[in-house]
């Protein structure tokens, strides 16, 4: 291996950890250099009883409260799908705001959904996640940042158990949702009344497809026909004029933005602030 190809793979390595500060709630800053890094490390929160990271929880599973904190193991449904249904959301309420998740691979039908009982969390990341069935995060209106690193698909179509679309409809404080390696399809309602939404990021340099413009219904990214709105759909630049002309995209040609301009490195994988 070459100088240049050691300094350029050393190089990544290092906004790999930034973007791992950034996660867990440390500082970023400016010049994301080896110099810098310490102190972000440093930045990090020791964490408390409040934040869960990571969560021990299994589809249908149990939930395991980490050593040194008060809370005790709860059985879990992480399924949802009926209204007598004990789901994670319902489990868990009260106990933390902020969730790391490297655990959960599947939230099937409503398994994260919330009610005015128990919409209590505010940032979700997940480095396992990988698929979100209908209704999986709808009605947390108190989340604000979705991270999901490894989503790849969202399900809108099939019986109503598993599916249906709107899985973060009605997130109404959502104001950022980011997508590094998604590529599949986005359903009818998906971010339906995310009236806060400023930010999809969708980096991946393969395209997502819109398989119904009312993907984004009364949410801040809204059609050309209506006038434009406050949301921007970031994706990388080499894709920027693709977006825009492709089915149902097209619609909100104005909206998209190329991440490389508004990230805070210049690059596809910087991050967006809003």
């Amino acid at each position: 291996m070459s100088i240049a190809s050691e300094l350029t793979a050393l190089n990544g390595y290092i906004l790999g950890a930034y973007d791992e500060i950034n996660t867990k709630g440390g500082t970023v800053p400016a010049n994301k250099n080896m110099a810098n890094l310490a102190s972000a490390i440093g930045s990090i929160s020791s964490g408390s009883s409040t934040t869960i990271t990571p969560l021990s929880v299994t589809e249908n599973g149990t939930y395991t409260a980490p050593t040194g904190t008060a809370y005790s193991p709860v059985t879990v449904n992480v399924s949802g799908g009926g209204s007598t249904d004990n789901n994670w959301a319902e489990a868990m309420a009260g106990s933390t705001t902020e969730i790391v998740d490297n655990d959960i691979v599947t939230i099937r039908r409503g398994g994260l959904a919330g009610n005015s009982s128990y919409t209590w969390i505010t940032k979700y990341s997940s480095n396992s996640l990988i698929e979100v069935k209908g209704y999986g995060f709808y009605y947390q209106n108190k989340i604000t940042e979705i991270k999901l690193s490894a989503l790849r698909t969202l399900y809108g179509t099939g019986s109503f158990i598993e599916d249906g679309g709107n899985q973060f409809g009605r997130c109404t404080a959502l104001k950022k949702i980011d997508l590094p390696v998604f590529d599949g399809a986005i359903y009818a309602g998906t971010f339906l009344y995310c009236s806060s939404l400023k930010a999809l990021i969708l980096r991946s340099q393969t395209m997502a497809t819109l398989s119904a413009s009312g993907a984004f219904n009364n949410s801040a990214i809204h059609t050309d026909s209506a006038g434009g709105g406050t949301g921007y759909i970031y994706v990388p630049s080499a894709l920027l004029n693709t977006y825009k002309t492709a089915t149902n995209w097209s619609q909100y040609s104005n909206s998209f933005r190329a991440i490389e301009d508004y990230s805070s490195d210049g690059t596809v994988n910087g991050d967006i602030n809003v």
